[in-house]
């Protein structure tokens, strides 16, 4: 295309070249006035999206990874369990099953003499055969600091429906700030 006069003399290529860009103003001024969506742009000026449609986007986008975290937090409860245990509270509250919420424990902590004993009651609470788990038993000073921790193996592999195994550990001479335990399921 040429905007100039032709050395040749010609002007006929002169005059369909501006008619062509005058037409194309033409319509990008008429796709302007309609609000229309999809705008080409000319050579001046590249296609740019309106405004709300990037914002739009930028939504859908936040929106499907929100959606993805929350799938992933509920696909992988289990291994997010093992990494805070403290959030199995709230997959249970939202009806969530996890690894540990097959099984009910019972603790019972007990300081004889120079000992500390943990007894646990473990007990299947589901309609199924289970395999259970190792058992993390922490013992506490009163500030819920951890002051030793042993893991023990149940005495059985797995539990029939409504079963239940007892599980002893023994904390022999422990510190005198020991007051406390907690009994978790071992993710070792």
């Amino acid at each position: 295309m040429s905007f100039g006069p032709d050395p040749s003399g010609e002007t006929s290529q002169t005059s369909i070249s501006l008619s062509a860009f005058a037409a194309g103003s033409a319509a990008a001024a008429e796709a302007d006035a309609t609000g229309s969506l999809l705008e080409l742009g000319t050579a001046a000026t590249p296609a740019v999206a309106p405004q709300h449609v990037r914002r739009s986007l930028v939504r859908l986008v936040s929106l499907l990874s929100v959606f993805a975290a929350l799938l992933l937090l509920i696909l992988a409860r289990n291994a997010v369990i093992r990494v805070w245990p403290t959030t199995a509270v709230v997959y249970s509250a939202l009806g969530l099953y996890t690894e540990a919420s097959r099984f009910d424990l019972k603790v019972t902590p007990t300081r004889t003499g120079e000992d500390f004993i943990v007894a646990t009651e473990i007990t299947n609470i589901t309609d199924a055969a289970r395999p259970v788990p190792r058992l993390r038993v922490a013992l506490l000073d009163g500030s819920r600091n951890e002051l030793d921790v042993k893991i023990i193996d149940p005495d059985v592999n797995q539990l029939a429906p409504g079963a239940i195994t007892r599980v002893r550990t023994v904390f022999e001479h422990p510190s005198i700030t020991a007051s406390d335990v907690e009994v978790t399921f071992a993710t070792e």
